[in-house]
């Protein structure tokens, strides 16, 4: 049986967002700006592993985070060891640390629509474990193998990676469609950390996949659900979750940007990581809590500056 999370209505109004969607046949409000969530939401996000968020951001400051999305994705970032490079093709087609270059993005990941929903899942005291951005060019952006978050961050040392333990925002940066390769997650996949293997046939470094055996028998059971929505729309999901992506087939370039949070007492013990870092920016080098969230137009007054 495949469980679908289908947005029906879009609602606009005062820079304010609230989009509803059809959650097992209730209609249930995901969107706003610093709007926390519902109990029906916490139990949806506990049992799924995810929840669709909405348009989180207005058109004006979708636009900007896009904007500067392309200057980090570029060869003239400050932080040029923190981007890898497809050796195939020369493309820019990952970048860490997306708060350290760029105001925007650091106030992205402090915005109270976004802290508010962490903490409401995580706890009080949260900080921020990554920050990563994929680019995917038009036409020959790269695929990405179903895999789990967690069976890589547990090799660099974050203890527990359960549903109240770690979790991730992912922002669309550009309009995420069936044709450029979006976000694909496998609902109720986050039971079980898998120890997977090391993939090296695809596109992009080494990731330690899950089993094919595993994908497959997961998709027979609860399907697929491809992340779709405009620019500035969000979507949460658990350290766990099987997820993936196929290459974006469009004529457009597609962009999203992964924030990743843990809970003050799920931190890594400072060993040296199982697996070799691609950069070194590959996690966040400043662990503090986040106490203060930026205030909720911080990214509007940087368009507006």
């Amino acid at each position: 049986m495949s469980y679908t999370t289908t947005a029906i209505v879009t609602h606009v109004e005062e820079e304010e967002r609230y989009s509803y969607f059809t959650v097992f046949g209730m209609k249930v409000a995901c969107g706003g700006r610093a709007m926390a969530f519902s109990s029906d939401q916490i139990r949806q996000y506990e049992t799924e592993g995810y929840l669709h968020l909405g348009p989180l951001l207005t058109t004006a400051e979708a636009a900007l985070l896009r904007t500067e999305a392309r200057r980090l994705g570029s060869p003239a970032r400050a932080l040029a060891d923190a981007n890898l490079i497809n050796e195939t093709n020369g493309v820019i087609w990952h970048s860490y640390a997306v708060d350290r270059d760029l105001e925007a993005f650091h106030c992205a990941t402090r915005l109270p629509c976004i802290l508010n929903r962490m903490r409401a899942i995580l706890g009080p005291d949260i900080y921020l474990w990554q920050t990563r951005m994929n680019h995917k060019p038009a036409g020959k952006g790269e695929a990405w193998q179903w895999h789990q978050d967690y069976t890589s961050w547990w090799q660099d040392g974050l203890p527990r990676g359960g549903i109240h333990d770690c979790a991730t925002i992912m922002l669309m940066l550009d309009d995420s469609t069936p044709e450029n390769g979006p976000l694909q997650l496998i609902p109720r996949s986050q039971v079980q950390r898998d120890e997977g293997y090391w993939d090296t046939t695809g596109d992009a470094f080494a990731v330690q996949a899950v089993a094919v055996e595993r994908v497959e028998a997961l998709k027979r059971v609860n399907g697929i659900i491809p992340i779709l929505g405009q620019a500035g729309s969000a979507v949460m999901f658990t350290g766990m979750m099987v997820h993936g992506s196929e290459e974006n087939l469009s004529p457009l370039p597609r962009c999203n940007a992964y924030f990743a949070y843990a809970r003050a007492d799920t931190r890594a013990d400072g060993s040296p990581s199982k697996r070799r870092h691609v950069s070194p920016y590959q996690l966040n080098h400043f662990t503090e809590i986040l106490n203060h969230s930026v205030d909720d137009d911080a990214i509007s007054q940087l368009v507006a500056a």
